[in-house]
């Protein structure tokens, strides 16, 4: 089966896209776990971060369906959701676009290159860490600033520490959880010279950038008096983000790319 695609990335978050009107999209979605698996494996195949399919919508300008590279269906990606934004701008000539997705409908602005998501407003989630972890990862998150659990469509845990100590072997393991979540992004935030962020997502390891867990990490600090309500920069391995928020919503800004299409030759067996 030969299907047409095209790769995106926000800030290094990349995804390879089908769009429905260009591919065989119950073929896709049928296979999608397997798709997602197979083509994300980077130096082996296209590499990603997962797969996004654009599909119709009777409610918006369009669908946005997300799978993690491990094969596993997301709700939301605040990203992949920027850069819908910017192909569908593009393809139907509108400056304001609206994308349903698994957790609710995003409204994404374009402006050349710059996109900006309405990401919602997040929810604290009241849960205490000995109730999602064992007694070692507890000890990790009470030996931070703050933690705290956020839902952002998808569900995070953000971590405010003096200084990254754990070399990338500790916060990983938080995104297995033992308890209340099937698996939960985790970032790992850290204020010297600027706001600096490290994340793990669920079903694809580290990241490069992560919208959604941007979303959580400023609504964490505002809501922690960290920092005030404005427009603020966070940084992450793929560059800088910025964040606002305006009557309660979080608004997710930054530059996308396109960086190529193709056609991939898929043998199911």
């Amino acid at each position: 089966m030969k299907l047409k695609f095209f790769k995106m990335q926000a800030n290094g978050n990349d995804y390879i896209y089908f769009d429905s009107d260009f591919c065989d999209v119950s073929f896709v979605l049928n296979n999608a776990e397997d798709l997602s698996k197979s083509l994300s494996i980077r130096r082996f195949s296209v590499g990603s971060d997962g797969i996004c399919i654009i599909d119709k919508s009777e409610i918006c300008d369009a669908k946005m369906i997300i799978y993690n590279s491990d094969g596993t269906r997301a709700k939301n990606c605040g990203n992949a959701l920027r850069s819908v934004g910017y192909y569908l701008s593009n393809k139907i000539n509108k400056n304001i676009v609206t994308v349903e997705t698994d957790s609710g409908i995003n409204v994404v602005t374009v402006k050349k290159s710059l996109v900006t998501v309405n990401m919602g407003k997040p929810k604290f989630l009241p849960y205490h860490a000995n109730q999602v972890y064992d007694k070692e990862k507890c000890e990790y998150l009470f030996d931070s600033v703050f933690y705290k659990f956020v839902n952002v469509g998808n569900n995070h845990l953000v971590i405010l520490r003096e200084k990254s100590c754990d070399n990338g072997l500790i916060a990983p393991l938080l995104t297995e959880c033992e308890r209340i979540f099937d698996g939960i992004n985790v970032e790992v935030v850290t204020i010297n010279n600027g706001i600096n962020v490290t994340v793990y997502e669920r079903g694809s390891g580290e990241t490069f950038c992560c919208g959604t867990g941007a979303t959580a990490v400023y609504y964490s600090l505002i809501n922690n008096g960290v920092i005030k309500k404005a427009r603020t920069p966070l940084n992450f391995k793929g560059g800088t983000v910025f964040m606002e928020e305006f009557n309660g919503d979080v608004y997710l800004s930054g530059e996308v790319k396109f960086c190529y299409e193709g056609v991939i030759c898929y043998d199911k067996s």
